[in-house]
């Protein structure tokens, strides 16, 4: 049985940057066979996207993007 497990990247710090690569170079590399992976990159205005589709480094720039967030729901 696979183990999920949460990549969360980027943010709003000055070191938005080195996060990202960090983060991309943990998706691309994870061992598949044994994690499910959640992408979910955080813009430096510290927006929220799961990337569903996101495997490798390169297709961070045109992969899709879908807002969430974390936390209590609407009522």
């Amino acid at each position: 049985m696979k183990k999920d497990v949460l990549v969360l990247f980027g943010g709003e710090s000055a070191e938005h940057e080195v996060s990202v690569v960090t983060g991309l170079q943990v998706v691309e590399k994870i061992d598949r066979e044994r994690y499910d992976v959640l992408s979910v990159y955080v813009s430096k205005k510290g927006e929220l996207f799961l990337m569903p589709d996101l495997k490798t480094r390169k297709e961070f720039t045109s992969a899709r993007r879908v807002p969430i967030a974390f936390g209590k729901d609407a009522d």
